[in-house]
């Protein structure tokens, strides 16, 4: 069956590309403050100086306690709450009234995120999760940082052509929704 098309978008495909950049700016740094809340806790009981804290600044218990509750933040912002709290809504998709859903419109499930938040977001695209750095760190702590810079700037590219990818192509995928096997669409409201 071909789906209907609406003001050149395909069905279920209708968040336009500002709200969805809205959304993700949102999230990013909603997400980011979120990750970083065990770190910067962590740094106040050391006394470290406030200026430019991040996960690389402790060492030995501190850095695996900040690690795992920072990665525990993370996925509690990114999975959790979409998994359990707002069906396939992030705070910023709950408040811009949009939400992930599988490509057939039925709610996400733990597998779909995975694939889209997990292996998409974080590990393919390399830039547009928070989580990323956090993974990153924990990495650079156990490796060295020049295989790390080189993930990251290889995730800065594949995160553009994703974003090039999306602005094409009618259904406006990102290659984490490929990867997912999402849409991002408008979540109606009740009526009062």
């Amino acid at each position: 069956m071909a789906k209907k098309k609406t003001a050149g978008k395909p069905v279920g495909c209708d968040v336009g590309i500002l709200k969805r950049a809205l959304g993700y700016f949102i999230d990013y740094y909603a997400g980011l403050i979120f990750i970083s809340i065990p770190v910067v806790f962590a740094a106040g009981l050391q006394k470290q100086d406030g200026d430019m804290i991040s996960l690389l600044s402790f060492t030995g218990g501190w850095f695996y306690a900040a690690a795992a509750c920072s990665f525990l933040f993370g996925c509690i912002y990114f999975f959790i709450i979409p998994l359990y709290i707002w069906k396939g809504q992030t705070p910023a998709k709950r408040l811009l009234h949009f939400k992930i859903v599988k490509t057939n419109g039925r709610d996400v499930d733990f597998k779909t995120l995975l694939l889209r938040n997990g292996l998409g977001m974080i590990l393919v695209e390399g830039a547009i999760s928070p989580l990323t750095s956090t993974l990153r760190q924990i990495l650079v702590y156990f490796t060295s940082y020049d295989a790390m810079a080189g993930w990251m700037n290889v995730g800065l590219i594949i995160t553009m052509l994703s974003i090039i990818f999306m602005v094409f192509q009618p259904n406006r995928r990102m290659l984490h929704d490929i990867i997912g096997g999402t849409l991002v669409k408008v979540k109606e409201t009740p009526s009062l």
